[in-house]
Parts: structure tokens; sequence; C-alpha cells
């Protein structure tokens, strides 16, 4: 390369890196890319039925998945930024092979439990907490919790004895993995007579029920059995709070 061309390239480079700082700088929170070359990707927008993520064979080192309405990519330096106030959804995985996906005329509808969505940090710890002991078990982990946030239940999950994660600051819902079951235990505020639980509860310490022995959360529609249930403990226990 001659110097010409070097002082060429020099100006090219200092050129987009004053045009990426300008952007930078209109951004709130910023996220530095990196380009893979590797794997070719198509993505299209479909519609389904809710999936049993329990049923999938997910690996524990899948891609990670980003989607954003906008980012700013330097295919010169291999690069790119996206700020955070424009990604509408992600997946966990690995974050060194991730999939970044731009959907800008894709409409996103405001939940109804808005700061219940998004995984607090007590559930997360849960999250990794059931990948260390049980990764088989982590799917149907968070399709659990995120039904019965999704039912309205406020709070996060903190880390008691033995395992056993209590919902804070609302003690009406507690999870326990059992890796030798292959299932979440779980206990319950509220004796089982005062719910109608088809079997699915037996009797724990006076005021609380817990999940049929050898049998807990095994599948996605004893989550939304335990859900449901759940969200009847919670109302309940914020009626005793705020009488």
């Amino acid at each position: 390369m001659t110097l010409n061309h070097l002082q060429i390239t020099l100006q090219m480079i200092i050129q987009i890196l004053l045009k990426l700082s300008e952007k930078i700088s209109k951004m709130e929170r910023p996220i530095a890319l990196k380009m893979l070359s590797e794997g070719k990707i198509t993505v299209h927008r479909v519609r389904t039925e809710p999936l049993n993520i329990a049923t999938l064979n997910i690996t524990t080192n899948a891609p990670a998945v980003l989607v954003a309405r906008k980012a700013t990519m330097l295919t010169e330096l291999e690069s790119g930024i996206v700020d955070a106030s424009d990604i509408i959804a992600a997946a966990d995985g690995d974050w060194s092979n991730a999939i970044l996906v731009l959907a800008e005329n894709i409409e996103v509808q405001q939940n109804k439990f808005p700061s219940q969505t998004n995984n607090s940090v007590g559930d997360e710890r849960f999250f990794q907490s059931v990948e260390k002991l049980a990764p088989f078990l982590l799917p149907l982990s968070r399709r659990t919790v995120e039904l019965i946030r999704s039912a309205g239940v406020e709070g996060e999950l903190v880390e008691h004895s033995q395992g056993r994660w209590i919902n804070s600051p609302l003690n009406i819902f507690t999870l326990r993995v059992q890796p030798q079951r292959r299932n979440l235990q779980f206990t319950l505020y509220g004796n089982p007579s005062s719910y109608e639980h088809d079997g699915f509860l037996d009797q724990d310490r006076p005021g609380y029920s817990r999940g049929v022995a050898h049998r807990g959360v095994k599948t996605e529609d004893d989550a939304k059995k335990l859900a449901a249930l759940v969200k009847q403990s919670y109302a309940r226990k914020t009626k005793m709070v705020e009488a």
C-alpha cells in the first residue's frame, strides 16, 4: 500500500468514526457490536401456536438473539452499534455468537404488565441456578415464571435454603429444582382445601400447599395450573396486606 493510499484509507476511517460518534452521542444506551461473517441466516415473520419450550431440544450453547428496530452497521470496520432503547426483544444464549435481527416495521404492543415481562434480577439468578443444577429444566423454569409474572403476580425470586427460592416481598409461592425427579417442586400460600386443584396439591405446613409428591411441575400444562393458583393466592394475600 502506497503512502497516498494509506492517507486516503485513514481519512475514510476518520470520517466513519466521526459519523459513528455523532450517532452514539444521540443514543441513550449504546451497545457495541462485532460483526461475524460465518454462516448464512434467513429471517421470516411467522405466526404459530404457543410452543411448549420444555419439549424442544435446545442446546445450552445456542446463539443469543437480539431483535432491534434499527442499528448502525459499519461493514468497513466489521462492527456496529445499537441503542438499547431500540431493542424489541432478546433471547439469552451465547452472546459471542449472537444473531441480530433488524425489524424496523414491526409494531410492538405495550404489555399489560410491563414491569413483569422483563425478568427481575432475582428471577434471573434463579434461572442461572437452574442452568447449573439441571439445564434440561431451564426452559420449563423460564416458562413457569413467565406465566406467573404474566398473570400479574409481582415480585422476584430470592434464594432461601436447601435450593428453595421464595417469591419476595410477598411469600405466596416457592420453587425448587428437583433434577432426579426432573421437575419443579413448589409451595403455595393457602391450604389445598381452599383451591379447586384436581389433585394437583398436597398439604404442606399449616396455611400452605405443595405440589403432589413425585409430580410438581413437569409440563407446560402443570406450569399453567400453578400460575392460575398463584394468581389466586396473590389476590388473597394482597387483600390481607391492604386490609
